[in-house]
């Protein structure tokens, strides 16, 4: 069976087969090793001093609303207000294309093959808050380092 896996109100299920009872709640595991969480660390990591604009060391979910458009640009290369999958996999700072694929379906939620400006914004939200290990509301360059590989690792 194929899983899917979609943020609905900021809450990712995974769901199994074609019947809504087979989707289950994600929890975000204490070691953080998920393909999802590391899918979130390399999209939110390009952006990071970008998202913490106030030059604090940390960002937080709310600095999404304050940067989504720009960032949202830079994978909207045709300018259509919507992310085709080429488009999304074309972003040049993202290494691992398969983290990359499975952020794209993630955040494709409606699975019309396109991402949308809410879409976006919903899973940017999505990947800040799921990568604050300590639930404080701020995500440091420690917290993204604890889900991306290690060099040498």
């Amino acid at each position: 069976m194929n899983a899917r896996r979609t943020l609905a109100n900021g809450v990712l299920f995974a769901c199994t087969g074609a019947l809504l009872g087979a989707c289950t709640t994600a929890t975000t595991p204490e070691t953080g090793d998920t393909p999802e969480h590391s899918a979130a660390a390399q999209f939110v990591s390009p952006f990071f001093v970008e998202l913490d604009c106030e030059h604090v060391g940390y960002i937080q979910t709310g600095e999404a609303d304050e940067h989504i458009g720009p960032i949202f640009r830079r994978f909207d290369i045709d300018g259509s207000r919507n992310i085709s999958r080429q488009e999304w996999l074309a972003y040049r700072w993202m290494e691992n294309k398969q983290w990359m694929a499975l952020s794209f379906d993630t955040a494709d939620s409606d699975d019309d093959a396109l991402v949308s400006v809410a879409e976006f914004r919903t899973y940017l939200i999505w990947a800040i808050g799921s990568l604050d290990s300590d639930s404080d509301g701020e995500v440091h360059p420690e917290d993204l380092q604890r889900y991306l590989p290690q060099p040498g690792a």
